[in-house]
């Protein structure tokens, strides 16, 4: 009888540890959307800092999902030859957290790919005809990730109970990549960008006492059954 108890005990004390084993990690995702906006146009947004309280951030993870739309590039050739060129447009995206520490480029754009543009058939350029070629309108999209780990990381920037301000800047891309000799008429598509900030962290641990406690259950109930 003395030995079943033993092993009560033993399965008590054991309980206790296994309360107080390690938390398992958790997740919090924040959502976030900026634009439509005209490229070039650079502001700031704010997203929820981690509440401590919650438990101990480990890391941060920034999605951004991008897109362009609108605007035109198109270039005509001046050249007494014809040719291809590859022409671009679209936006390129920068989105920075504190510190700059935390950066994502998402470049969403259109392009024309080897394009074939005829010899120049008039004596400027008038932006039309078979010596000329672009994109007007449409759209492109573009994604890109980053984060940051604790350690070795400091992520105290992204822990409060007030915002974290992450800022935005954009420029057009109108690239016209040829052999040929001419000029380019463009005007500047917009913008919009959404995405998430996640935050990882571990849940708190159980304090000794919890352990005790636990455990000092368990050795109640042995002694209740003996």
């Amino acid at each position: 009888m003395k030995s079943l108890s033993v092993s009560k005990v033993i399965g008590g004390v054991i309980l206790g540890f296994v309360v107080a084993g390690s938390a398992p990690g958790a997740v919090l995702v924040h959502n976030f959307a900026v634009g439509p906006l005209v490229a070039g146009s650079n502001g700031t947004f704010d997203v929820p800092q981690f509440n401590a309280a919650l438990g101990t951030l480990t890391s941060v993870s920034l999605v951004v999902n991008a897109n362009s739309a609108g605007g035109s590039n198109i270039f005509d050739n001046e050249n007494t030859n014809g040719g291809t060129a590859d022409i671009f447009l679209g936006a390129d995206v920068t989105v920075s957290g504190p510190g700059a520490t935390l950066t994502v480029m998402p470049a969403p754009q259109q392009m024309l790919d080897d394009v074939v543009i005829a010899i120049d058939d008039d004596a400027l350029p008038d932006f039309a005809g078979a010596d000329s070629a672009g994109i007007v309108g449409g759209n492109g999209s573009d994604s890109d990730s980053g984060s940051l780990n604790d350690p070795p990381n400091d992520l105290s920037a992204y822990i409060g109970l007030g915002n974290v301000t992450f800022d935005y800047s954009s420029a057009s891309n109108f690239q016209v990549i040829t052999t040929l000799s001419g000029q380019s008429q463009f005007v500047n598509p917009n913008f919009d960008f959404d995405g998430t900030l996640t935050y990882t962290y571990t849940v708190p641990e159980p304090t000794r006492a919890l352990l005790l406690i636990a455990g000092g259950v368990g050795m109640m109930m042995v002694r209740r059954r003996s």
